[in-house]
């Protein structure tokens, strides 16, 4: 006899230090019409690319450049700042699929974060905090249909179809499906 579904509610309340890297990529601060994704700044063959560490400290060092700079040379700094942001998130994008973790260890402290100017903090990582409750099914036994009656299912279809393109002609089922 089967045993009936579990439901465990489990309540979350968690302040996630985390990118949220995917919706910058996708929207422009100027407009919320859709944008082109950009292509990763790292790329397995272009070994020149600064890596994402790299750009880490190149925007730790602009930042503070930038606020030890006077109002003469904070532009040229900004317009670093801002190439350095950029290109740091779509670094950051890249390494996001292959080691998030890594991701995480990256990011922006909140109190440098929130020393750059605001034309930068579009393309920085920021502190989130959800609260909800996760809901989780656990069921102990096999799903149904299971692979093979799936894969017998799908046989007929194509049995059925390849006899329907030989006008009728009956087809009969691999062995597998006798089983």
């Amino acid at each position: 006899m089967e045993s009936p579904a579990r439901k465990p509610a489990i309540q979350l309340r968690s302040t996630l230090s985390g990118l949220v890297v995917g919706l910058a990529l996708v929207a422009s601060p100027a407009t919320s019409a859709p944008q082109p994704r950009p292509t990763p700044a790292v790329s397995p063959s272009d070994a020149s690319a600064p890596s994402p560490e790299a750009l880490t400290q190149s925007l730790r060092a602009l930042a503070l450049r930038y606020q030890a700079a006077g109002p003469g040379e904070r532009d040229e700094v900004l317009r670093e700042l801002d190439g350095v942001a950029r290109a740091r998130q779509r670094a950051l994008a890249a390494l996001s699929e292959t080691e998030p973790a890594a991701v995480l260890r990256l990011a922006v402290p909140s109190g440098l974060r929130a020393s750059l100017p605001g034309a930068v903090q579009p393309y920085l990582e920021h502190e989130v905090e959800l609260d909800g409750v996760l809901e989780v099914l656990v069921e102990d036994r096999d799903p149904w249909p299971n692979a093979v009656q799936s894969a017998n299912w799908t046989c007929v279809g194509l049995c059925a179809h390849e006899s329907a393109m030989k006008g009728g002609k009956i087809v009969k089922l691999p062995a597998f499906t006798r089983a």
